[in-house]
């Protein structure tokens, strides 16, 4: 499979909504950030996970796989884009994508219809007009991050950027977890605690 861009995935966070550390809790026979991962690499993406609260056990969900990079991103508590600025120092590729570590419903081919429409230096999907991801980003999107603030929040730094919307088929580029209902809903898991 010809490669994609890198993919780096944010899982930084403390996941208080959810009263339980998202990453870790079941989806399928795997785990929520196992899915994220999984279809990212399913396209043919290089995987950065980039990590915070929990990092040693972020670690061993990501162990075993050769062909995702996990990293600790320093003063990840100022939020994503500080994460996602960590992990750009080791992307190796042009364009990137940044994917949400608690959005499982993305499909790889997901990824691959965004990479065949990349003209502008932001694509994002759209999903009956909310704006969804993976969002795929470019050297300029990335050069805005890498000068911002730390703490501005991503969508501000790349807001003025030109934004290439598609129009989406499925609400799986919209949904992330962040509450035990909604996740107990779509997982079929009846207990939404690790």
């Amino acid at each position: 499979m010809e490669r994609c861009h890198d993919c780096i995935i944010p899982v930084a966070g403390y996941s208080r909504r959810m009263k339980a550390w998202k990453p870790a809790l079941p989806w399928g026979d795997a785990t929520i950030l196992a899915a994220v991962i999984d279809a990212a690499l399913g396209a043919g993406c290089r995987v950065i996970v980039a990590g915070g609260w929990n990092y040693v056990r972020l670690r061993e969900l990501t162990a075993g796989r050769p062909q995702v990079k996990t990293i600790y991103a320093d003063g990840w508590e100022q939020g994503m884009d500080v994460t996602v600025k960590r992990a750009l120092e080791y992307r190796l590729s042009d364009r990137f994508f940044v994917t949400p570590g608690d959005m499982p419903l993305i499909r790889s081919q997901d990824y691959r219809r965004l990479e065949t429409t990349a003209s502008k230096p932001v694509v994002r999907p759209e999903f009956h007009g909310r704006p969804g991801h993976p969002v795929l980003l470019s050297e300029l999107a990335a050069q805005r991050i890498l000068e911002s603030a730390d703490g501005t929040p991503l969508r501000e730094v790349i807001k003025n950027l030109e934004t290439g919307v598609v129009e989406w088929d499925h609400a799986g580029v919209i949904r992330d977890f962040d509450d035990p209902q909604t996740y107990r809903r779509f997982s079929g898991v009846e207990d939404g605690a690790e």
